[in-house]
């Protein structure tokens, strides 16, 4: 046969009813095809020949696998049909045989296969280009060093093992609205956590919260990061408006300096001006006195003559005029005084405010330096504050992944088969957990192996069922050893009120009551019959002495000794000493050698019988005493 298709694997969509699925390739076992289910999520199960049957194995055209009713593959998962070639070779030539065409073709078609399957994982599988260069492709960083970190590329563009990120998804409200894969990347949109940078720390539902420190992990804090900028801008403006307003205030002083400097000259020039009206005014009233001499002498010269009178009187009216106009002109210049003096006094009282609103000014020139000061200050410490959040957001990061880290090394998730090292990569430890696919339950680690978690509690007795979930009651008593009958006896009202222990022993004395017995009779008013017990001391005398005594279980023995008989008085049997009945010779039933037997006169001299006298041979009694031949049967030794 020839291969003349490079098809090895068929990819089809469940529905959730359609349980038949072609492939399109030869196989030569029904374990030569790997049928691998695909979740929604992207986890790959495995499945084995007990979820599904194969037909058409050696067709050349293919055939198809038939899921059983338990393993419908649903309307979100993805059926891989792939074609997994045992890589061994089982021809084995011999020297100068025939040459089958068939074994060899078989041969070359293994191995076109096992080729085949290698180029499919190949083209899966991340490579450089043709005309693409790197110096290696292997790392030497070990599985400790290499936990929860990528495999990037350096500056030189080698391969290298790096911190560990994940894929940013975009952005999305507090409130999840799509599901997320483990190590996913989120950014927040919802006012609240606004641009804070979360990873995925499982894969995450829609509708679970960013917030959720189970499901995600703060990365970047952007809220606290904005707060503490915001806390720092404010900060810094209030320095800088405290440092302006000091620049005014200490501008405000400068100019209160030189309006004081300059009330101070107003002051000095008034003061001028206030002593140059002065002595314009004592000018004037100087004036006025000169003047008031001319008119006295002008009066004497005008009574002297008569025609200089006209003119000196002219004279004198002009210079009255004149002195009136000086008195007028004094008065106005003390007025000017006064009004300088007082102009001169509010000049000094302006140049003290303004002295005092200089000092003030410098006060707050001051403050404002402190208070631009404490604004400078607080600005840094907000930057402190700012760099701490940040640093214990990234410490919350770091303690969430290593939390992370040491559950993804105790749950390993969902797996087909046994895992032998966690999903890090490295050895198991004991209490590691991991749900089979294929088995369809949780397993457990002890150290050394996997065993089931728990077990399944259907064949388990209910408390309160009251054992009525046996299967058969009978037998689970049997089983236990109490059996009714014959382990235990079986309920009887009638010992309901008895104390004593109910022995094999009492059973059998208990059996010798007559059955038609009643409940209120006593052994005196029972019939004799060979079923009834007689406890009353005649009965048993007269019973005694009828029957024949063949062992010490028919007899009371308490009170006899070692070595005594039992002796019959005409009424009841008695313990006695052997002397004062006689001597027991204790003989055989047949006496075997020719002997004598010595009887005494005050003793009785017994002898087991019957006897036989074995012939020839002879039995002698002597002495003067007598001897009795006891039957054998009603004779017992004590």
């Amino acid at each position: 046969m020839t291969i003349s298709t490079t098809i090895i694997k068929n990819s089809y969509s469940g529905n959730g009813s359609t349980t038949v699925f072609n492939y399109t390739f030869k196989i030569t076992d029904q374990d030569e095809i790997q049928v691998i289910i695909r979740s929604s999520n992207g986890t790959e199960t495995i499945k084995t020949t007990s979820h599904y049957t194969v037909t058409g194995v050696g067709n050349p055209g293919g055939g198809s696998i038939t899921f059983n009713a338990l393993n419908i593959p649903t309307s979100s998962e993805t059926v891989i049909l792939r074609r997994d070639t045992p890589q061994t070779q089982n021809m084995d030539l011999i020297d100068n045989d025939p040459m089958d065409a068939n074994t060899i073709e078989d041969a070359f078609d293994k191995l076109t296969s096992i080729t085949q399957e290698l180029q499919e994982e190949n083209a899966r599988s991340i490579k450089l280009s043709r005309t693409n260069t790197i110096g290696s492709t292997e790392f030497t960083v070990g599985s400790v060093d290499r936990a929860n970190k990528i495999l990037a590329f350096d500056d030189n563009g080698e391969l290298s093992v790096t911190q560990e990120a994940g894929t940013f998804k975009g952005t999305d409200a507090t409130t999840t609205t799509v599901s997320y894969k483990i190590r996913d990347l989120v950014k927040s949109s919802s006012t609240s956590e606004l641009n804070n940078v979360y990873i995925a720390l499982d894969n995450t539902s829609a509708g679970d919260l960013l917030t959720d420190t189970s499901k995600f992990a703060i990365l970047v804090d952007a809220v606290s990061a904005s707060a503490a900028q915001t806390a720092a801008s404010s900060s810094a403006t209030a320095a800088s408006n405290s440092a302006a307003a000091a620049l005014v205030s200490e501008n405000n002083s400068s100019t209160s300096e030189t309006n004081s400097s300059n009330s101070a000259t107003a002051s000095a020039n008034s003061a001028t001006a206030s002593a140059a009206s002065a002595s314009a005014a004592s000018t004037s009233e100087t004036n006025s006195a000169n003047s008031a001499a001319s008119s006295t002498a002008s009066q004497t010269a005008a009574a002297s003559s008569a025609s200089a009178a006209s003119a000196s009187a002219t004279a004198a009216a002009a210079s009255q005029t004149a002195a009136a106009a000086s008195e007028n002109a004094a008065a106005t210049s003390e007025a000017n005084s006064l009004t300088h003096s007082n102009s001169s006094n509010t000049s000094a009282t302006n140049s003290a405010n303004s002295a005092t609103a200089s000092a003030n000014s410098a006060t707050n020139s001051a403050n404002s330096a402190t208070a631009s000061a404490a604004s400078a200050s607080s600005a840094s410490s907000s930057a402190t504050s700012a760099a701490s959040a940040q640093t214990a957001a990234e410490s919350a990061r770091d303690s969430t992944l290593a939390a992370y880290d040491n559950f993804d090394d105790r749950y390993l998730g969902a797996k087909s088969s046994d895992p032998t090292v966690d999903n890090d990569g490295n050895s198991l430890i004991a209490g590691s957990l991991y749900f089979s696919t294929t088995d369809e339950i949780m397993k457990v680690y002890t150290g050394s192996t996997w065993v089931d978690a728990y077990a399944a509690g259907n064949t388990f007795l209910a408390k309160a069922n009251n054992l009525s979930d046996l299967q058969n009651a009978g037998t689970a008593r049997t089983n236990l050893g109490v059996a009714i009958g014959s382990d235990v006896q079986a309920h009887n009202t009638v010992l309901d009120n008895t104390t004593a222990t109910y022995t094999t022993a009492l059973n059998t004395k208990l059996g010798g009551i007559a059955t038609n017995a009643t409940n209120n009779q006593n052994t005196d008013s029972l019939n004799e019959g060979s079923t009834n017990l007689y406890y009353t001391n005649a009965r048993a005398d007269a019973r005694i002495a009828a029957a024949s005594i063949n062992n010490l279980s028919d007899v009371d023995t308490t009170g006899i000794s070692s070595g005594q008989i039992l002796k019959y008085d005409g009424t009841n049997f008695t313990a006695a000493d052997d002397s004062s009945v006689g001597l027991v010779n204790e003989q055989t039933k047949t006496i075997a050698t020719t002997q004598t037997i010595t009887t005494d006169s005050t003793k009785y001299q017994w002898l087991y019988g019957p006897i036989t006298i074995a012939s020839g041979v002879v039995l002698t009694v002597g002495g003067n005493g007598s001897l009795d031949v006891v039957n054998y049967n009603n004779f017992i030794s004590v």
